[in-house]
């Protein structure tokens, strides 16, 4: 792991929801500490802590990213997967900068929007295709957005140091063919990293985005 240097690193899981990234930060030897929003996830997140044998690595609480109940300056490492979406993203990267130590990195996965892409998903063939209607099957929330180019200059305006990368460009069609917790790469993925490698001109037409932050 690139930024793993000692077991006395801490990292935190900016929304941990139930845990599951969570245990493998600890599994690769962090102290991780993580919270949510809801009890629920906290709930699951302490028993697979418990059932694989990491409660003692890890530390999770009820919390929201705006107001996070860490001392200033705590964390080697920050992580978020799809997150900043669903939160005050000015007053949360701000409360990520804060508890991040001197020299620590943040890194987000999320969602973004792609114009040309954007624009047939919301047609009314895209959304009877795939419905945009809550579900926690399809891991769609009330509050589900992308993120778009204004979020990322507050982004940016708070961490002038910050990266991004794009993904998900022909591994949109997953969405037709993969299970919603099947977590491994699937073929289409695997075919968008060797492109976008080649060709990162197409990066602007990835519909998931990464965000490293150095403080």
């Amino acid at each position: 792991m690139r930024y793993f240097t000692s077991s006395d690193q801490k990292v935190l899981d900016f929304g941990c929801g139930p845990g599951v990234y969570s245990l493998l930060w600890a599994q690769v030897g962090y102290e991780v500490f993580g919270f949510d929003i809801s009890p629920n996830n906290i709930a699951v997140a302490k028993r697979l802590a418990e059932k694989y044998g990491f409660e003692e690595r890890t530390h999770f609480t009820l919390g929201v990213a705006e107001e996070c109940a860490y001392p200033s300056d705590s964390f080697d490492l920050v992580t978020g997967i799809d997150i900043l979406h669903h939160v005050d993203i000015q007053r949360a990267v701000r409360e990520c900068l804060r508890v991040l130590k001197r020299g620590g990195v943040a890194i987000f996965k999320e969602p973004i929007e792609a114009p040309v892409f954007d624009r047939l998903r919301n047609t009314r063939l895209g959304t009877w295709l795939v419905p945009k209607t809550p579900s926690y099957e399809r891991h769609v929330t009330e509050d589900e957005r992308k993120l778009v180019a204004d979020d990322l200059e507050t982004i940016r305006a708070l961490a002038p140091d910050l990266s991004t990368r794009r993904f998900r460009l022909f591994s949109r069609l997953d969405s037709f063919f993969r299970e919603g917790g099947d977590r491994r790469a699937s073929a289409l993925e695997m075919i968008d990293g060797r492109v976008l490698g080649a060709l990162p001109f197409l990066e602007p037409f990835g519909g998931v985005i990464v965000l490293t932050i150095t403080k």
